[in-house]
């Protein structure tokens, strides 16, 4: 009797909205799994390189990305760049990736080339974890969850946040019936949530939230000035504010992504 293959989980993170902690979960995960001894790839699929920047690269400095693999002019292993955390490396984004969209337009199955890129990522890394740009349609979130072995989205708790989630778990069903089967929304990480007492209003979006995903729901994540302060630093979270309390509330999502399966 043989052991099965191991499987790298290759998590992607799709919001249909900005400024809903996408880039933050993303970084911050990344960063709480390098510490606990995991080799993680963290690729930037993001015009604005923000992930890329969150974690000390300059995008800037950026010649080649993640479009630059699925556009087959280099290998995934040729686009990894090291980051000054240990354990975490990271194919970085720019703006290239603007252009590299739509020459990637151009080719017939192109939503599908990360995941022939991803092929045999286990020499590479033990996790992965994929930041897409926002509008969960758009060709590079389609991309990732082509990918995906896991999506996970974020929301700011408010009506109009929680109004566009069925549009991002109807484009994640939509992958799964088309490229891949296996895939499914596994979270759903409520993000900048004000403190208990600041109106009804937030209590009532956290209570549809959890009536109408359930267990999908994360423990969340409190709205705090030091998750930007720390992008300010290019730092992410769990390195430069270890026990400031938003990134405890990030160590209980990875605790329950854990307990889900999702991670190991």
């Amino acid at each position: 009797m043989t052991d099965s293959p191991r499987i790298t989980p290759v998590l992607a993170i799709v919001s249909g909205a900005g400024s809903a902690g996408k880039t933050t979960t993303a970084t911050t995960l990344a960063a709480l799994l390098a510490q606990d001894g995991q080799r993680v790839l963290l690729i930037d699929l993001d015009p604005q390189a923000n992930a890329t920047t969150a974690v000390g690269v300059d995008p800037e400095t950026v010649t080649h990305t993640a479009g630059t693999v699925m556009l087959r002019e280099i290998t995934l292993a040729e686009a990894i760049v090291s980051t000054p955390i240990e354990g975490l490396s990271l194919v970085p984004a720019s703006d290239l990736l603007d252009q590299q969209r739509i020459l990637l337009g151009t080719v017939t199955g192109a939503e599908q080339r990360l995941k022939h890129a991803l092929r045999g990522v286990e020499d590479l890394a033990d996790v992965v974890i994929l930041d897409c740009q926002q509008g969960v349609g758009e060709l590079f979130p389609v991309a990732a969850l082509v990918a995906a072995t896991a999506a996970l989205t974020t929301t700011f708790p408010s009506t109009k946040e929680l109004q566009g989630l069925p549009r991002t778990e109807g484009i994640v069903t939509d992958v799964a019936d088309a490229y891949n089967p296996d895939l499914a929304l596994v979270a759903v990480v409520p993000c900048s949530v004000p403190p208990v007492g600041a109106g009804r209003f937030y209590a009532e979006a956290i209570d549809a939230l959890q009536g109408a995903y359930g267990g999908l729901v994360t423990p969340p994540v409190r709205r705090s000035v030091v998750a930007s302060r720390a992008y300010d630093q290019r730092t992410p979270l769990p390195i430069g504010a270890s026990g400031e309390p938003v990134t405890e509330d990030y160590r209980a999502v990875l605790a329950d992504l854990r307990a889900k399966g999702v991670l190991a």
